[in-house]
């Protein structure tokens, strides 16, 4: 069974604005986010400031280290 959610689309919309898509992702996962630290390798999130985050060294965020990311989820090791 299909459901739609009757959301009217208008003829203006962009859909290659990237502003757009981003508020879009955060404002559906924003307790997924993560604030880089001043060291600059660690990431707090405000879910749950007592939980230090890293980035996988495996991801292609690892050099960048942005200033935020939005993460998915969070993997112990």
């Amino acid at each position: 069974m299909e459901k739609k959610l009757e959301i009217p689309i208008k003829d203006n919309d962009d859909y290659d604005d990237p502003e757009a898509i981003l508020k879009s992702l955060l404002s559906g996962h924003f307790m997924n986010i993560a604030q880089r630290q001043v060291d600059g390798t660690t990431y707090i999130s405000p879910k749950c400031p007592e939980l230090t985050l890293e980035i996988h060294p495996s991801s292609v965020l690892c050099n960048i280290k942005p200033p935020w990311v939005l993460y998915n989820e969070v993997v112990r090791t």
